[in-house]
């Protein structure tokens, strides 16, 4: 028996003959979980009737082949001529960020695992610049939009009279940044002018507005940057696979670390057993416990003065509250203390954080 597969389009792929094997690669466990019912798992399938699959998983499928085959690809991509990427006075590329870039540019689609401190913006903005192409750019929440908007446009040369990087909002830019949630009523003509899709933090491209608007947009070059493009809680990493394409990493943790690009991180973590309602527990012992508090201020203060910056993550907004205003009472080195909750603005975010 031999196998013959047809990569139709961007989207969609066929195999024949359909094999248990090939049934088995292209099935997984959806997993999802409600306070009443709890855990429940679902078997599902990326196998389609008449041996449709995602042409993402062209590759993934060929790896569980015993037996030989022949692929006939029937894509259509539009003519590109690569552009030495040039950016703004001040910015380069790490070397394996240009490599990163070359191996994209050879796959045309693939999704890039990048950690965190590898620069993962940077990235992004050398794929724009190479492709030169009308582009795309998915992120999961407004925050992180506006951040990339920012970093982008630090990096990148405008050579669009203004109109080079921007949301949805801003009018007709070559570089759209925005929610899957603003285009799902757009149009498929308005979504395939971007022939370039580039997904930050691709493993929220599970959720069904962001396929949907990945499947109508059909890019023939599309990209996908995570540092965690597998172990997803309901076990979609197949489904993204086949959005984008197979995964790539070119360097890791330990890379980084020994590279000097990835800061030491010394985890302490100190267990306390609660055996009491835990609301109750956790207000007079975490939210409202005075002692604890202090010693957390007393740790920011050793943080700043060693370090310069502290952050401090709370899980109820009315201890994020207390600890702000003991902090503002009398700050740590003359230091600007700053909170955010969910009332706070994305201006107001984007400010702090830069």
């Amino acid at each position: 028996m031999s196998y013959s597969i047809v990569i139709k389009d961007h989207t969609n792929a066929y195999i024949h003959p359909i094999s248990f094997e090939i049934v088995e690669c292209l099935n997984y466990t959806e997993k999802s979980y409600t306070p009443k019912q709890g855990f429940k798992y679902k078997k599902k399938s990326l196998l389609q009737p008449g041996g449709m699959f995602p042409t993402g998983l062209v590759s993934h499928v060929l790896h569980h082949l015993t037996e030989p085959f022949e692929i006939k690809d029937d894509r259509i991509f539009p003519p590109v001529s690569l552009k030495t990427p040039h950016f703004k006075e001040g910015f380069n590329l790490r070397d394996y960020q240009i490599d990163y870039l070359v191996k994209c540019c050879e796959e045309r689609r693939a999704i890039v695992k990048a950690e965190t401190g590898s620069g993962k913006t940077a990235i992004i903005a050398a794929l724009i610049a190479v492709y030169d192409l009308p582009t795309l750019i998915l992120v999961p929440n407004n925050t992180v939009l506006r951040q990339l908007i920012t970093e982008l446009q630090k990096i990148l040369i405008d050579d669009n009279n203004g109109l080079f990087i921007g949301d949805h909002h801003s009018g007709h830019p070559k570089v759209l940044v925005s929610l899957a949630r603003n285009l799902v009523k757009t149009d498929d003509k308005f979504l395939q002018q971007y022939p370039l899709l580039i997904a930050d933090e691709v493993h929220h491209t599970g959720a069904s507005q962001a396929q949907e608007v990945i499947r109508r947009n059909n890019a023939p070059f599309r990209f996908g940057l995570t540092g965690t493009p597998t172990g997803r809680s309901d076990n979609k990493d197949l489904l993204i696979i086949g959005l984008f394409g197979t995964i790539i990493e070119i360097i890791d943790h330990k890379d980084l670390k020994r590279e000097g690009f990835h800061p030491e991180i010394e985890t302490s973590i100190h267990y306390v057993g609660f055996h009491s309602h835990y609301e109750e527990m956790e207000d007079l012992l975490i939210v409202n416990n005075l002692r604890r508090n202090q010693l957390i201020i007393d740790i920011t203060r050793k943080e700043v003065k060693e370090e310069g910056i502290s952050l401090i993550l709370v899980r109820r907004i009315e201890h994020g509250r207390n600890l702000y205003c003991m902090l503002i009472s009398d700050p740590p080195q003359g230091k600007i203390v700053h909170y955010v909750d969910g009332d706070t603005s994305v201006e107001q975010r984007e400010n702090i954080r830069q």
